[in-house]
């Protein structure tokens, strides 16, 4: 008896919106990126253990590219897990190490219930 192997899907789409208009635009595996000031971070999709790599490499690259609030647009995310979760608190930690704030912006009562469970509504700012 085989079994099939679990779908692999990379449905988690975000990008970097910069005041100015000339920005680096970059396209990784699914990913849009578009980093300038790092100052907005807008993540759609599932946040989940298919997308953790490219969200975790574009936080790090927009806490690396800028300065002052990073703002995380979470409006269009439909679904998060606990990996998605460490992501955000590591990029969280990151960005206070560069002495920067990430500011999740947009969550729904689904996300805010799951940080509010798991304590992490006193760890991330929420706006």
């Amino acid at each position: 008896m085989f079994c099939k192997p679990w779908p692999y899907r990379r449905d988690a789409q975000a990008t970097i919106r910069a005041p100015r208009a000339s920005c680096l635009v970059e396209e990784v595996v699914g990913v849009v990126v578009s980093v300038a000031s790092g100052c907005e971070i807008a993540l759609t999709g599932r946040l989940d253990v298919h997308a953790v790599a490219d969200v975790r490499t574009l936080l790090q690259a927009a806490v690396d590219a800028g300065s002052g609030d990073l703002v995380v647009d979470v409006s269009g995310v439909e679904l998060v897990d606990l990996i998605g979760l460490g992501v955000l608190v590591g990029a969280d930690q990151r960005a206070k190490l560069a002495g920067r704030r990430i500011v999740l912006r947009g969550a729904g009562s689904r996300l805010l219930r799951l940080l509010r469970a798991t304590g992490l509504h006193r760890v991330l700012t929420i706006g």
